[in-house]
Parts: structure tokens; C-alpha cells; sequence
């Protein structure tokens, strides 16, 4: 349907935005970042294809060019809690993590029930060394998703720093419950469980 409308009218952003979008799901990740290009030499305000753009570049290692283009992408939709998200994670792969910090938290206040945003959160906050805010943080997204197997293994990283080895294990045993071939859980509960 969007090549039908590209050959019709090709300056169409929208259908070549949302190409790029269909490619981006089947995998073609060189294509759909072409459409996303293309989108925005005709559009440069598509904040959508700004952001799609960013995230494709972090997948690709493009760093710098993908906060170029998440900060775009926000700078046009200020207020829309997954630009922020998209550019914390940037962020903290740039390892600018207290800017990092703020926009996962901006991303929350205009979300609050994204379970990977905490998660994100918790990450980034575990970095800075802020283990109770992370745990808590851990948490909150184990309460949105209680099957969110990652979270609960990074909840029992923090316990065990914290000193709460036993409240650790329920973490780490409940990661391997969801996800018996997860084994960073399973590294981690060897760690600490006694033999």
C-alpha cells in the first residue's frame, strides 16, 4: 500500500515514513532507515520518523547521530513519554547517565506504567550507585510485570548489595521460573545461594 501511494506521489512523507516502519518490522533495518531519511529531507518536522530514525541508529552503534535525532524528535513532541524513554537509552549508552536519569523520569511522569521505563530507570540509578532508587525502581516495573524476568534478576543484584542475600534468591529463583535458560539469573544465584 505505501509503494502505491510512493509511486503516485513520492514527496508523501507519511507513506514513506510508515514503509520504513513496515520494513523496520520484517528486518530490513538499511531500508527503513533509507525511508526514514527520505521522510524527513521531505518533512523535517516528522518527529515520529525522527525518533524511529534515533532508536534504528543506537541498534546500529550510531550514538551521537541517533541523540541527534531523538532530540529532534522531542524538541518536536516534547511531551510524548517514548521520545524521552528512546533517548534515555541513548543516553545511557553514550554514558551520559544522569541526563540519562531525567528523561527516563520525564518519561514516568507522563507514563507512569511503562514497566521498562523503571527498569531503565533502576538500570541507570544502579550506575550512579543509587541502589535504593533502583530497587525501587526494579520493583515498580515488577508490579506493572511480574514476569519481567530481567527486572527481577537486576532487583536481586542490588539486594545482594543491599546485604539482603535471601530476598535476592526469591529474585534470581523467580527469573529462572519465568525464564529457565536465562543464565546471567542463573550465574547469579550460583553466586550467592548456598552450596
Amino acid at each position: 500500500h505505501y509503494q502505491a501511494a510512493l509511486q503516485i506521489n513520492p514527496a508523501f512523507s507519511d507513506a514513506r515514513f510508515n514503509l520504513g516502519v513496515a520494513l523496520a518490522g520484517q528486518g530490513q533495518m538499511d531500508k527503513a532507515l533509507s525511508h526514514y531519511q527520505e521522510a524527513l529531507k521531505i518533512n523535517p518536522d516528522l518527529s515520529e520518523a525522527h525518533h524511529n530514525l534515533g532508536v534504528a541508529l543506537v541498534d546500529r552503534g550510531r550514538i551521537d547521530e541517533a541523540i541527534e535525532h531523538l532530540e529532534k524528535s522531542l524538541h518536536i513532541s516534547p511531551q510524548d513519554a517514548q521520545f524521552h524513554h528512546s533517548l534515555g537509552r541513548a543516553l545511557v549508552e553514550q554514558g551520559m547517565i544522569d541526563e540519562a536519569i531525567e528523561h527516563l523520569e520525564r518519561s514516568l511522569k507522563i507514563d507512569p506504567k511503562n514497566a521498562t521505563v523503571y527498569y531503565n530507570l533502576g538500570g541507570a540509578l544502579a550506575v550512579r550507585e543509587r541502589m535504593s532508587e533502583a530497587a525501587e525502581n526494579y520493583q515498580n516495573a515488577l508490579k506493572i510485570d511480574p514476569d519481567f524476568y530481567e527486572a527481577h534478576n537486576n532487583l536481586g543484584v542490588v539486594l545482594v548489595q543491599q546485604g539482603a542475600v535471601e530476598e535476592a534468591i526469591i529474585h534470581f529463583s523467580k527469573a529462572l521460573s519465568i525464564d529457565p535458560s536465562y543464565r546471567t539469573a542463573q550465574e547469579n544465584l550460583d553466586r550467592v545461594q548456598p552450596k
